[in-house]
């Protein structure tokens, strides 16, 4: 996923069932609108509080130790 983060101007991102464990490179897609992170192996999204423009962030299913939004708006969550 390290390539990823060069995707600057994507909105939309669907990485479903993928046993991704680390969000880090999804840091700097300050663009996103919107992510599905569903059915994975995240333990830690704390990383991503700098998505100021997600709508919708998909975490079902995960491995989470914190269930806090890491985004200002908490509604856009969802565990």
């Amino acid at each position: 996923m390290t390539h990823i983060s060069s995707l600057k101007n994507l909105e939309m991102l669907y990485l479903r069932h993928n046993r991704i464990n680390e969000v880090t490179p999804l840091a700097k897609l300050t663009s996103l609108t919107w992510l599905d992170l569903n059915t994975n192996r995240i333990s830690d999204v704390s990383v991503l509080s700098n998505l100021v423009n997600l709508e919708r962030l998909q975490l079902e299913q995960n491995l989470l130790v914190n269930q806090n939004c890491p985004v200002p708006s908490v509604t856009v969550c969802h565990f």
